[in-house]
């Protein structure tokens, strides 16, 4: 994802380079100690090409200063230790307070835009990071004013039936907005260090790490986890065996019948039988030229031959990367049929970790193909799995099976078949028989008539079922359940201030194209 043109990164494979791409990635690589001189090049001189004479950061060089933007380049500048070096620090602390608004409480992202809750986290988590880079002392006085933006998230941005989070009254709410919502009132109330600016004892959150969004105890137990571990270097994240053999797989790929190469450079491709060998164009015609079926006689595993019936209209045109990406793709479906387990199988995290990296062991040396001996040894190891695991395999799968026949049901239930009706020639809408494309698509799925609430092997499913459900409720979630929830109704009444925040809140929109001396009106 490195873009070595500007010292930025991708936002994917082939995606434009902005921002947020900077602070993935580094994020990404500081947590798992990764960075290195490589990774890091251009990038402080990209985040300094990105600040605006505002003293915000925009998304790519040359245009306007974002407040997401603006909290992901000092973010990645700070992890990197060179924010000083980036940014000028001052005039960014001056644009992000600039940001709250009087009336309000809440920020916005740009000059003369509305207030949004979510900017509430991207502009409180900036303000935080610049206290501690320009050594302000907890004692001094907020920059901004937490409990007008505690006021609005809490009485204009909260639905009430719900609980959510939406952007600002008037709309809906959902889980982005939620997420940085709460996000930003935690960031607020801590901003200054202990004891906590709250609007009451039951609004207080947790304290977070605003760099990565996580909590205090969660980035305590992430360095304690990678204490011991080295620094990775250049060569090690880049220079494996293992990435030269998928850099050879990405670049290549060979016929079964003649061993030819083909170069994704080239542009030439290959046919791919059913089986998953492939074979090259001039090979697929003259193993076809006297019939239309023959045997696929590609080598499998050094010892012996595929053989299995391949007719001409099977083959399917790819190309050498559509062939290394099946190939994956068959390999992990395969491995993880069988290889199933679930979260609620283990007896906790550490078991389960365990398990996930034993299984992409597995589909790592299924894949590779430069031991031939190494390659049966793994499929053995996996046909044995699955014989001593068999029953929990087939509790996995039914489970999985009804989860998936009641979400489709769900799905068919509510959307009915008004579209296939309304699609229909006019003389036929009132005709019976119509299904849902999911019933067509999954017809075997609806008309299998087992359940896991059926007698025999499938009720010890659906215990297997409750006993999951019933481990997923801890303690500690039990304790939260029973803390008392917060009375915002009486908090204001308590206050004198009853309805005065959520009505100015709410009339804000409504009212800003009213008066003659507003932004929107201008």
């Amino acid at each position: 994802m490195k873009d070595r043109s500007t010292g930025g990164f991708r936002v994917h494979q082939n995606g434009e380079t902005d921002m947020r791409g900077c602070y993935c990635a580094i994020a990404v690589a500081s947590m798992l100690k990764m960075i290195t001189p490589e990774l890091e090049e251009g990038v402080v001189g990209y985040i300094h090409r990105c600040q605006t004479w505002e003293g915000g950061i925009a998304g790519e060089p040359g245009l306007e200063a974002h407040g997401g933007y603006a909290f992901c380049g000092l973010a990645a500048a700070t992890m990197l230790g060179k924010a000083e070096e980036a940014l000028n620090l001052e005039r960014m602390a001056r644009w992000v307070c600039q940001r709250q608004l009087a009336f309000e409480g809440g920020f916005n992202g740009r000059a003369n835009k509305l207030v949004d809750s979510c900017y509430s986290y991207w502009q409180y988590g900036s303000l935080s990071i610049l206290r501690s880079l320009l050594h302000i002392p907890q004692e001094e006085k907020a920059w901004c004013a937490p409990e007008p933006l505690q006021m609005y998230l809490l009485l204009a941005c909260q639905e009430r039936e719900r609980g959510g989070f939406r952007d600002k009254p008037g709309k809906n709410c959902d889980y982005y907005h939620t997420c940085y919502a709460l996000s930003g009132m935690a960031a607020s109330q801590w901003h200054r260090g202990s004891p906590p600016t709250t609007l009451g004892e039951n609004t207080l959150l947790i304290e977070s790490d605003v760099l990565y969004n996580i909590s205090k105890e969660a980035r305590r137990r992430l360095e304690k986890y990678f204490a011991d571990v080295p620094n990775i270097t250049h060569d090690e994240c880049f220079g494996s065996i293992l990435m030269a053999q998928v850099s050879d797989l990405l670049h290549t790929a060979v016929c079964c019948n003649c061993t030819a190469i083909s170069d994704r450079s080239s542009g030439t491709g290959f046919y791919t039988a059913p089986c998953g060998h492939a074979y090259c164009e001039s090979c697929l015609h003259r193993v076809f030229c006297l019939s239309s079926r023959i045997t696929c006689r590609a080598s499998v595993g050094g010892t012996g031959i595929c053989g299995r019936l391949i007719e001409r209209g099977q083959m399917k045109f790819s190309s050498s990367v559509d062939l290394v990406t099946e190939r994956v793709t068959q390999t992990r479906r395969k491995v993880y049929e069988v290889m199933n387990k679930s979260k609620f199988d283990c007896s906790g995290t550490p078991e389960y970790d365990q398990f996930l990296a034993e299984r992409e062991d597995m589909v790592q040396r299924l894949l590779d193909d430069s031991d031939a001996s190494k390659q049966r040894l793994a499929q053995q190891e996996l046909e044995r799995y699955e014989i001593s695991h068999g029953e929990q395999i087939a509790q996995t799968r039914n489970i999985k099976r009804d989860d998936m026949r009641r979400n489709l049901q769900r799905i068919v239930d509510v959307e009915g078949t008004f579209y296939e009706r309304v699609n229909a020639p006019f003389s036929e809408r009132d005709k019976e028989g119509y299904k849902h494309p999911l019933e067509v698509e999954f017809a075997e799925l609806f008309n299998d008539n087992s359940s896991s609430t059926t007698a025999g092997s499938s009720q010890k499913t659906t215990q297997v079922v409750n006993q999951r459900r019933a481990r997923t409720i801890r303690a500690p979630i039990e304790d939260r359940s029973k803390r008392p929830r917060v009375d915002m109704a009486a908090l204001i009444r308590a206050s004198g201030a009853e309805g005065v925040w959520e009505r100015r809140a709410e009339d804000e929109i409504r009212d800003a194209f009213k008066r003659p001396n507003s932004v929107a009106a201008s």
